[in-house]
């Protein structure tokens, strides 16, 4: 699922497998946000790393999901109308 919004683009993968526990959900959208490096969740930190270094602390990668009911992992994209204009969110520091 694609969502276009006035200052970003969300980019959503959804699946309706098993599911995560929340404690394992809050854990990796912890390691996520503080950009800790595990070695068992290199490439979400790989991808997350990136968007943060190309576009700030406003983008990037969050997961939420279920217990027996699924999983989606939210990219948040900056909207980029021109190889050389970024449309920031105010809480993008340059």
């Amino acid at each position: 699922k694609i969502i276009e919004r006035q200052d970003c683009i969300l980019l959503y993968v959804t699946d309706n497998g098993i599911g995560m526990e929340r404690e394992k959900v809050e854990a990796l959208n912890r390691e996520l946000r503080l950009r800790q490096e595990k070695i068992d969740h290199i490439g979400l930190y790989n991808c997350n790393r990136r968007l943060f270094l190309a576009f700030g602390d406003a983008y990037g990668i969050s997961i939420k999901s279920k217990l027996g009911l699924g999983t989606s992992v939210a990219i948040r994209l900056p909207k980029i109308r021109s190889k050389n204009e970024l449309i920031h969110d105010s809480n993008v520091k340059n």
